[in-house]
């Protein structure tokens, strides 16, 4: 469940997923305020040439500790 960061602070979010029938993979990312407004989000595309071969499964980062930013000097829109 997404719990609100401190007024000051930003939480951002990095996935993956792999489409082996398209053989093609994305990665996306995304960061939010205190109120749960989004800030910036991407999402990027690769395509996989040659005779790689796709291996799929989960993994995680145990060893990961989310850290909190500051806002200071983001330029608005």
């Amino acid at each position: 469940m997404w719990r609100k960061p401190a007024l000051d602070e930003v939480k951002y979010d990095v996935d993956a997923a792999i489409f082996k029938d398209n053989r093609c993979y994305s990665i996306r990312m995304c960061m939010r305020d205190a109120h749960g407004e989004y800030i910036v989000a991407k999402t990027v595309w690769f395509q996989v040439a040659g005779a790689h071969t796709f291996k799929c499964g989960e993994v995680e980062c145990p060893g990961f500790q989310p850290r909190p930013y500051k806002l200071c000097n983001v330029p608005a829109n």
